[in-house]
């Protein structure tokens, strides 16, 4: 990692693909430290908006 990159955090604006339907769109950043989850849970889970699911990923082809 380069000096001083912070990665996104949990919550974040991130690129994600849908897994069902393979769609890209942009939406909070589904991982992140389970530690620091209890200071986020107003942030809503990423959630499709073609077909509604919430099985979502950060897009593996952009890097940070």
């Amino acid at each position: 990692m380069a000096k001083g990159f912070m990665p996104p955090r949990y919550g974040e604006s991130v690129p994600l693909i849908c897994l069902k339907c393979h769609k890209y769109f942009v939406g909070p950043n589904p991982t992140g430290p389970r530690i620091f989850d209890d200071l986020f849970k107003k942030t809503k889970k990423a959630k499709c908006p073609a077909c509604g699911s919430t099985r979502v990923a950060r897009n593996p082809w952009i890097l940070f």
